[in-house]
């Protein structure tokens, strides 16, 4: 049976009132600002080309074939563009909506696993982890891939972990992990099942229970993991040769041993400090967490928390060294370890702050170590509150020429430093209320820690809402709304657009049909494409092919970012062309009448 905890005073909210506000926080925040570079402008266009085109099997970028990910996350994306059309809103839904089932599975984890107060805490933590505010309202591959991970850890629980040793593993379980791992393994390949599988095969070896490392790997469950999987890559290798070669060597095998093609090696240590920031101030309960798994680590088997904590335990260690050893690092990479991470830190809290009936409270020593990492945080609102004297453009504007010219490049255009205005004053905002919340907090915490852990996570919510409001802010300086704005305004009908120098991803998104590159790279697309490939879409960065390209239409616009681009377009295409218009970032050229 579960540990009963108390909650006399009632100041838990219940797990379904944690995950409405969750929800509603989420969704609000979803359509304020327009798609950023690069993630979200690629794969909101992979997934309206398949709109477009109808071609549901091979994933397009700009038109062209796009090896790097499966098309999971492009297939959500484009059904839920076809309910709520071609806008922001509709291309972030499946990650907000894969947040929420990660907290629906972590409450219905929770409960059977340890009690109904830990389901309210860990999904109160998960939804107030800073990586979690910060992600789950953008456009990646990542939060599918957690959820489905997630939903594959609880299955290997319901299965393996939670039968005694006097009971039978569960079969529709265990197919329920594979499924689960089938779904992961079309969102983002191989690492769907490498990172799941490296957590129960953890715990299984720990436990050296060879009966139920058989059960896991009976043929039904590989078999139907494959049935689950293999169409659509046997379809890609049937319609592209070197497909199969590509993804699974060049995009995952060398990403994990060398880095490919890739600039992103880090050290061993690159997520520690990631996990530390991304998880404040909850991460402060983790010490405690992992020394208690240890201690009791003689006793763990004989009951289902005891199992279940180092269960969770091997769930966040053994993926966290599998990422640590690979190549290629980003900070998004870890959001897999979150669910299992945020139920241990729940539980934790939960004993130290929710005992059981006639049980002494533990120390809260650890707990309040994780409000001393969070004073951080209390300190960068209250630097934030100052930046307001920073609003003003005309201020900021001073400021930028104080920087050495050197160091500070090309003048800064007037309507960036008026963007940058609002976003400042924005983030000062949301870090004034994330202040208060953590402020209150530490007043609470040494008189009554849990409402100290509720105020945090009041202020934790509070900056989830003003991170968005930042984020509108923000949406014209990174987005590429702008610049297809540009084109938008001023084409032709059927008039050809070139990208000139750098691919800005979401311009062919905007415009609903795809724009010629100076170059499309391997790093980009997950395929080498030959110089005459593509002749209407990739010039390989030949001059002759560019020249032939303008020469054969009677007007082409050409989309410049940056004086450097604008100077070496102009030795390679001696006509003059003429400004049509720009924005801070770019530039849009008629070559042609």
């Amino acid at each position: 049976m579960p540990d009963e905890r108390a909650d006399p005073a009632g100041r838990l909210p219940s797990p379904g009132l944690v995950l409405l506000v969750a929800a509603l926080v989420l969704l609000i925040g979803l359509p304020l600002f327009p798609l950023q570079e690069p993630d979200e402008g690629r794969y909101a266009d992979i997934a309206s080309a398949m709109l477009r085109t109808g071609d549901w099997i091979t994933p397009h970028l700009d038109g062209i074939a796009y090896f790097e990910k499966p098309p999971l996350v492009f297939w959500c994306v484009a059904a839920s563009q076809a309910v709520f059309g071609l806008n922001p809103f509709s291309a972030r839904l499946p990650s907000a909506l894969a947040c929420l089932a990660v907290l629906v599975l972590l409450v219905r984890w929770a409960g059977p696993a340890f009690d109904r107060a830990t389901a309210s805490l860990a999904a109160l933590l998960f939804a107030t982890l800073p990586l979690v505010i910060l992600l789950s309202r953008v456009l990646l591959v990542d939060f599918v891939l957690t959820a489905t991970s997630a939903a594959a850890l609880l299955a290997a629980w319901h299965g393996l972990v939670r039968p005694g040793a006097d009971e039978r593993p569960r079969r529709v379980a265990i197919a329920a992990f594979w499924l689960a791992c089938a779904f992961g393994f079309l969102a983002k390949g191989p690492i769907g099942l490498a990172l799941p599988g490296a957590s129960i095969g953890a715990y299984l070896l720990l436990t050296r229970d060879v009966h139920r490392i058989g059960a896991l790997l009976r043929p039904d469950g590989p078999l139907l993991f494959a049935l689950v999987v293999a169409p659509w890559y046997a379809a890609m290798d049937a319609l592209h040769p070197h497909f199969l070669y590509d993804f699974f060597v060049e995009q995952n095998v060398e990403r994990l041993t060398t880095g490919g093609r890739f600039d992103r090696q880090a050290p061993l240590w690159f997520y520690l400090p990631v996990l530390a920031v991304g998880c404040l101030p909850w991460i402060g309960a983790a010490p405690s967490a992992f020394a208690r798994v240890v201690r009791a680590r003689h006793v763990l088997g004989t009951t289902v928390a005891g199992r279940t904590r180092l269960y969770l335990a091997c769930a966040v260690l053994a993926p966290l060294a599998l990422l640590s050893v690979a190549h290629s690092k980003l900070p998004y990479y870890v959001l897999p370890i979150l669910p299992p991470l945020t139920l241990l830190l729940a539980d934790d809290l939960a004993l130290r702050f929710l005992p059981r009936p006639g049980a002494a409270i533990e120390s809260t020593r650890g707990a309040r170590l994780g409000y001393l990492l969070g004073g951080g945080l209390v300190l960068a609102g209250a630097i934030a509150a100052l930046v307001p004297l920073l609003g003003d453009p005309s201020q900021l504007a001073s400021l930028a020429e104080r920087v050495p010219e050197g160091l500070r490049g090309e003048s800064v255009h007037p309507e960036l430093l008026t963007q940058l205005a609002s976003v400042l004053r924005r983030m000062a905002l949301a870090l004034a209320l994330l202040a208060a919340g953590l402020l209150t907090a530490a007043s609470l915490v040494r008189r009554d820690a849990l409402r100290g852990a509720l105020a945090a996570a009041a202020g934790l919510f509070a900056f989830s809402l003003g991170w968005a409001a930042m984020l509108g802010a923000a949406g014209p300086i990174y987005s590429s709304e702008s610049a297809a704005r540009l084109v938008l305004d001023n084409a032709r009908p059927d008039e050809p657009v070139i990208c000139f120098g750098t691919f800005v991803r979401g311009v062919p998104y905007y415009l609903q049909r795809p724009v010629a590159l100076w170059y499309a790279s391997k790093a980009e697309f997950g395929q080498d494409i030959g110089d005459d490939e593509l002749p209407e879409l990739a010039f390989q960065r030949r001059p002759e092919a560019l020249q032939r390209f303008v020469a054969a239409h009677a007007s082409v616009l050409v989309l410049v970012n940056g004086r450097d681009d604008l100077e070496k377009l102009a030795q390679l295409l001696p006509d003059r062309p003429r400004v049509v218009d720009e924005t801070a970032a770019y530039t849009l050229l008629r070559y042609g009448h």
